[in-house]
């Protein structure tokens, strides 16, 4: 059985302050989650003033504190690591190769092929030579399954029989920052501002395309099940009134 874990919006942290070990080196900007796994991967800071606003991507491998009151984010790295980590083309998707000198650099695990969230095993590896990373690079060792949580805000949701809303936000975990729920807004479809939340496992299909995905349940499913509250904290007794009223399995 699963540890019932704190549960965070990812909306809710846009705006954080990143505390390094020995200082800010400045705000939560956006999210890469793994659109496979539904996991985040990657925060996306910005700098400001400090590195003249340029992006650097934050890995959840070194996030050590989240506090809410205080609004920041607290991370197990150095200023100096964070500013002589490899460039990051902002107005490209980050490739997979990217990915591999970032996790070389840092000397953590790479999160595909394994069987852990958040890497292949719980400990840093072993740095591969440079003829082995030029291996690597040069086989094009797959793509990256990258995707902005502030692009895929705002998707289309579709049930069997229609469609009922749009992607609002989501709900991390915070000990493996994978993508516990889906905040859906059925305000659109049905009168008030009804919000409710759907596991990913309830995701049928997503079309990247055409900006939408399908889910497993029919709208009158969606219309009768418990309402989503951002004031209330999401215990396991309302996740189990979600799962009880579509009748899956729970994920614990």
């Amino acid at each position: 059985m699963e540890n019932e874990t704190t549960l965070y919006n990812i909306g809710l942290l846009e705006g954080f302050e990143i505390e390094a070990s020995d200082g800010s080196i400045g705000k939560c900007n956006d999210f890469l989650l793994d659109d496979i796994a539904w996991v985040v991967r990657y925060i996306v800071v910005n700098t400001r003033n400090w590195l003249l606003g340029r992006k650097v991507l934050i890995s959840p491998n070194s996030v050590n504190e989240i506090d809410v009151v205080a609004r920041l984010v607290g991370v197990d790295l150095r200023r100096e690591q964070v500013k002589n980590s490899p460039p990051l083309d902002s107005n490209s998707p980050v490739s997979r190769q990217y990915e591999i000198f970032f996790n070389r650099y840092y000397n953590w695990s790479d999160y595909w092929g394994g069987s852990e969230i958040l890497g292949q095993d719980a400990h840093p590896r072993t740095l591969e030579s440079e003829e082995e990373l030029l291996e690597i690079e040069e086989s094009g060792k797959e793509n990256s399954n990258l995707r902005s949580t502030s692009e895929v805000s705002g998707y289309r949701i579709h049930a069997y029989d229609g469609e009922i809303g749009h992607v609002e936000d989501f709900l991390i975990a915070e000990d493996s920052w994978r993508i516990r729920y889906l905040v859906i807004d059925t305000s659109n479809w049905m009168p008030g501002s009804k919000r409710v939340v759907i596991h990913p496992n309830w995701v049928e299909s997503v079309d990247w395309a055409e900006s939408s995905l399908k889910i497993k349940m029919t709208r009158e499913q969606i219309e009768s099940c418990p309402k989503y509250d951002y004031k209330i904290p999401v215990q396991r007794d309302f996740e189990k009134s979600i799962f009880d009223h579509f009748k899956f399995p729970y994920y614990w």
